[in-house]
């Protein structure tokens, strides 16, 4: 979070599924590893910019919502820079503005 000082981020740290699910209705987009918040934030149809490891996106991508993966070729996260996800994002928000309801 430190490098990303002047980003709109909030992290919103939960404790129980529904306030997750809660917390992820409210936000525009997502930005998460593969896992479950991913899920839920596609099950809500949100823009993801979801970040992958060693889990295959071909069977766990976001099914039918925007999004942009980045899986490093080492298959080690720590190998993606603050500024490619940046870049990530920029390409995310740019092409699918949220709609206001």
């Amino acid at each position: 979070m430190r490098a990303c000082d002047g980003v709109p981020i909030l992290p919103w740290p939960t404790e129980a599924l529904s306030r997750l699910i809660a917390a992820l209705a409210l936000c525009d987009y997502a930005v998460c590893a593969n896992g479950g918040a991913m899920h839920l934030a596609a099950a809500l149809g949100k823009p993801i910019l979801c970040f992958f490891g060693d889990s295959p996106p071909e069977r766990w991508r976001p099914w039918n919502t925007p999004h942009e993966l980045l899986q490093p070729a080492s298959r080690d996260l720590k190998d993606l820079s603050v500024e490619q996800a940046l870049a990530a994002f920029e390409r995310l928000i740019s092409a699918y503005s949220p709609v206001r309801r």
